[in-house]
């Protein structure tokens, strides 16, 4: 079994797209994905930009949709 940790921003479909382009030649299909993408501010609810909320759901929505996109011809067998 063969474990990879990368640094991608997953809200970035293309360098995306390369990362999981080097993972597959690295090690063959990828059978699990741990979506740990985060874009944490400092601020309290109320002192929350426009901004910073949509930075933090891309971080996570956007990028588990790029990631179930891109895996689509062929999915992991778990994706948390």
């Amino acid at each position: 079994v063969a474990t990879a940790a990368i640094s991608v921003d997953v809200s970035d479909r293309s360098a995306l797209a390369a990362a999981l382009t080097d993972i597959r030649r690295a090690h063959g299909s990828i059978r699990t994905v741990v979506h740990a993408a985060a874009a944490i501010g400092w601020n309290s609810i109320s002192e929350t930009t426009a901004k910073e909320l949509a930075d933090g759901y891309a971080a996570k929505a956007v990028g588990a949709d790029n990631l179930v996109d891109l895996l689509e011809n062929d999915p992991p067998d778990t994706f948390i």
